[in-house]
This record gives structure tokens, sequence and C-alpha cells, in this order.
């Protein structure tokens, strides 16, 4: 078995001799998926050749360095060895398959790639030739017995390579493409066929950066997954209105796009202080400094009246992360997210604004992606809670039926002066309506009680340990 990180989410442990087929359109990153494929087996020790016959040396190191990837490095120790090889000029290819096998058996390599085949292709008979190569490359597997990377050429305007044969031959067929979404790069993958792997996904993001090529594997759960235990609610309102509410479930909290009641934020706060829930705060609005003021202000709100208790509690429960959802496209923003999950392990994520982020697709694409997400953190017994501006009443029914808990919070403006009023719903009970003002004090009432609770059971502590506090030493000597 052969493990490469960049293919290990799709395909998994490599069953040796592997044949995997990059094909794509000019540009698309072929070459440096196959830069990236040789880079990650070399650091990991396993040799690897890269076979050219367009790309300089010091080009193609060159902007793979300025990815971060240092093919130079790896090819003074040994474990890269680059080859440029001419193009061919004839139908004769026989010259240039000698000088491959040559090349191919003079060391052990782990790794093979061929960047590209176009050439060959072109200059070998229509039929005969095409077949003989076929045969040539699923041999040179066989000798090489590890990975086989062939690199295809596609026309602009077409998805298709011409490298029909060879196809036959390949163990695994990637397609890279490459669209403009909203005026930005939206970069796929797309697996064509996987010999002896299951494909989920058969279309996956990409992006292009530090590192080199970043697949994104979005988690497509087959099954719902259940929830984990009960969670502490505190306030008699929030406790009639949603009932028991567990780790894994979605809580919707929504308000008007210019109102905004401070009540939207202290719920989930108060969730996280009442229960220790380390929370990762995902804005699409607001910078991660403001957003820290916000959240301490809140705390402060709650209780947690000493500023150094309320800064010591944040940084203990909160991380903030700042995303613009018009900078991605809607299945790397998703992807993104979940890998800082993955790295974080949280146990509350809130999505703050999420509307901007709906706004930055069709709604229907948002909305396959986001169910997809909050199975996955269900999957992790991660509360999702989303703060988020009422713009689109058919957006709230959608996020409304993906959601276990709803608090709408709406301005009344009859009567006088404004007043405010919410309205809870949880699955399996009825809705119920409640004064803001009255939901606001049973919730701060409940937090200052816990934070009460804390601080006592703290000075308990404190007392009991030795040489702290209120203990008083024997003077007997």
């Amino acid at each position: 078995m052969l493990r490469v990180k960049v293919l290990s989410e799709l395909l998994g442990p490599l069953k040796t001799p592997y044949v995997l087929m990059l094909s794509g359109n000019p540009g698309v990153g072929k070459t440096v998926l196959a830069s990236t494929i040789c880079h990650g087996a070399a650091s990991e020790g396993r040799k690897c050749l890269y076979v050219t016959f367009y790309e300089h040396r010091e080009k193609l190191y060159s902007h793979m360095a300025s990815l971060g990837i240092d093919l130079a490095d790896l090819e003074s120790r040994g474990l890269i060895k680059f080859a440029r090889l001419p193009v061919p000029s004839g139908p004769d290819i026989k010259p240039l398959v000698d000088a491959l096998t040559s090349l191919v058996t003079e060391d052990r390599f782990a790794v093979v790639v061929i960047d590209s085949i176009s050439p060959l292709l072109e200059a070998a008979e229509p039929r005969t030739g095409r077949a003989w190569l076929a045969n040539f490359f699923y041999n040179m597997a066989e000798v090489v017995g590890g990975l086989l990377v062939l690199v295809a050429e596609v026309s602009f305007g077409s998805e298709v390579s011409e490298a029909h044969e060879l196809e036959f031959v390949a163990d695994a067929i990637a397609v890279l493409k490459q669209r403009v979404e909203g005026r930005l790069i939206a970069r796929s993958l797309e697996l064509r066929k996987a010999r002896g792997s299951p494909i989920p996904i058969a279309e996956v993001p990409f992006t292009i950066g530090t590192g080199g090529i970043r697949v994104w594997v979005p988690p497509v759960l087959s099954d719902v997954p259940p929830e984990g235990e009960v969670l502490d609610l505190g306030c008699e309102i929030l406790e009639r209105g949603w009932g028991p509410l567990r780790r894994g479930q979605v809580v919707y909290i929504v308000y008007p796009p210019d109102a905004r009641h401070p009540l939207a934020g202290i719920i989930p706060y108060l969730i996280a202080v009442a229960n220790g829930l380390r929370t990762i705060f995902v804005s699409y609005r607001y910078p991660p400094g403001v957003v820290r003021e916000l959240i301490l202000e809140a705390l402060a709100e709650l209780g947690i009246g000493k500023k150094e208790e309320a800064e010591r509690l944040f940084e203990k429960l909160f991380k903030v992360v700042s995303i613009n959802p018009f900078g991605y496209s809607v299945d790397q923003l998703f992807a993104m997210e979940v890998e800082r999950v993955e790295s974080e392990n949280p146990d509350m994520v809130i999505f703050h604004a999420p509307e901007l982020a709906r706004a930055a697709t069709d709604l229907s694409s948002h909305a396959r992606e986001l169910f997809n997400e909050l199975v996955y953190l269900k999957s992790r017994k991660v509360l999702a809670v989303r703060l988020s501006s009422l713009v689109d009443e058919r957006a709230y029914a959608i996020e409304s039926t993906m959601s276990d808990a709803v608090a709408k919070i709406e301005l009344l403006k009859d009567r006088g002066e404004p007043s405010w009023s919410v309205l809870l719903w949880s699955r399996g009970r009825e809705p119920c309506v409640v004064s803001a003002d009255e939901l606001k004090r049973c919730v701060l009432e409940a937090a200052r009680g816990l934070v009460a609770r804390a601080r006592a059971t703290k000075q308990v502590e404190g007392a009991q340990r030795p040489g702290i506090g209120g203990r008083q030493e024997s003077g007997d000597g």
C-alpha cells in the first residue's frame, strides 16, 4: 500500500502498482498536482522521478517554490530526479521509449511522473502506435511497482482527452477543471474512474496555494447520526420553549436585519458558559477584533463583571474566525469550515451572519452544502448555532427546516414605542411566544447564577488547598 497525502482522502491507500491519469485544459493545475504528489512522496523518503517534455527545471522549481514546495532541496538529497526529454519529431518514438525505460529502471522509484504523455500520443500512429503505448505504460507500472502518474492535455473547450487507449490502463482518472464563479476562479477535480475505491463524491473542489494543490473533500454522510448528551440551558423559559437541547443539534436564532436585539448573541454565550463548551465563532461579517469586543460585552452583561475574568473565560472558551464568503466558492467555503472543525475539535460552532454566505451563491447549492456540513457537525456531537438576519423568507424556511430549535426575535412597531417578542420552537413541541425582555432577564439570571456558583466552588477549592487562603498554620512547631 502507498499513501499519497493529496490523494488519500479521495482514494485511500493505493494498492501498487497503480496508474493515475491527470487530464485537463492547459493552466488548470495538472503540473502543480503532479509536482505536489512527487514532493509529498519524496518528503516521506520515497524517491520520485519527474519526466517532462516541455518544462524547464529552473522554471518548474521556481514556480513550485513560490507555492512553498522546495523540489530543489529534495533533489539535492537524492529523493527527486528531474529529467527533460526532447519532443518527438516524427512517428519513430522508440528512442524516447528506450530513454524512458532507462530512466525508470536506473533506480528504485516509488513515484514516476510523466508530464505529459500528449507529445508521445501525437507522434504515435493513431491505432497501432497508441495501442503499443498503452501496453508500454501498463508494463511500466509493473516495473515501477509504485505509483505511475500520467499527465494528459485536454484542448480548450473540451473535457475529453485524446488518450483514450491509456484510459483503459489507468486505475484512476482525475479530470481537473476550472470555471469562473462570481468573478472568482473555482477549481474542481472530477474522479471519472477509481478502480477498487468507492467514490462517494464524483467531483471535489481544490485550491492552488501554499503547499501546492489542496483537495477539499466535503463530508457526505449516508445516514443522519445520533445526537449527544443533553445540555444545560439554565433559563426556565428556554427549557420550556426548547425542551432538552443536545450536543449535535442545530439552533437557529434569527432577528430583523435593521434592528438587532442583543438577546440573539447572549443565548449562545449562556449555553457556552453553562456547559463549558469550547466554541468556534465564525463571522462572515466582522473582523476578529470586533467579534472579541462584542463577546466580552456579552460576557460582562451575563454577570462576568471583572474585565480580567471575562477575558480569561473568552480565552478559554472562544476562538474567532472571520471569513469573507464572497472570496470563495460555496464548496470551498464549507470545506474550509470543516477543516477548521477537524483541527480545533470544538464543542460548539457559532455561525454569524450566514445570510451573507447564502447571498454569495444560489440557494439550492448553498442548502445542499449546508445540510451536509450540519450532518457532519452532528456526527462529531458539535452544537451548531446560526445567528442570522431574516432577509429572505424562503431561506428562513429552509434553515428552520434544518434546525432542531428556533428563536425568532421580532420587532413589534404597531403601537407606541417599539417592543420585542421571541418565537421559540423546538421539534416535537408547540411553538410559544414570549417577551424578549422577559427572556433576557431569565437568561441573565441563569448566567449570573452559574457564575456565582463557579466563583463559590473556586473559593472552596482554594480554601482547601494547602497554604492557600484561610488555612491557619499550627504554632506547635
